[in-house]
């Protein structure tokens, strides 16, 4: 059986690792993203929502390693993170759906049916993933802002 005290640490470092390394994958994107125009802003969370799964897996190595661990500052640190998280991810499905929106026009023939599946995809995803993220916050900080349990 694996001994939880050397396990839960390596999962916590490995989920650090993994959410970092995302994060800072994303920084060269938001430099270069064009959020004046509709299109840019299509790019711009499409191509961050095609990167999420990664960063969805390394929120579990977290949450689970901060649970299993009982570390209070761990557990409230993901809470404010994920409140953040949520929000944003829940104010940018009507962002999204309005340059989507601008943007239609200018797809056309045959490659508006795939524009339409991939914003469905991203307005769906955008919008599990941000109430996800207030689930999670409720769960890790009992909606108070402070960690529970431990």
């Amino acid at each position: 059986m694996i001994d939880p005290r050397r396990f839960l640490p390596l999962l916590a470092g490995v989920g650090l690792f993994v959410a970092v390394h995302q994060v800072l994958d994303a920084v060269p994107l938001l430099a270069q993203a064009d959020l004046a125009t509709p299109t840019g802003r299509v790019r711009l969370v499409t191509i961050l929502w095609s990167r999420s799964a990664v960063l969805l897996v390394a929120d579990i190595f977290l949450i689970a390693a901060a649970i299993g661990l009982g570390h209070r500052w761990f557990q409230a640190g993901l809470s404010r993170i994920h409140l953040a998280g949520g929000v944003l991810l829940l104010l940018a499905v009507p962002i999204l759906l309005v340059s989507a929106g601008g943007m239609v026009s200018s797809v056309g023939g045959a490659g508006i049916g795939m524009f339409r599946v991939t914003m469905a995809r991203a307005l769906f995803g955008l919008g599990v993933t941000g109430c996800g993220a207030l689930v999670g916050w409720r769960a890790l900080s009992g909606g108070t802002g402070r960690a529970v349990g431990g």
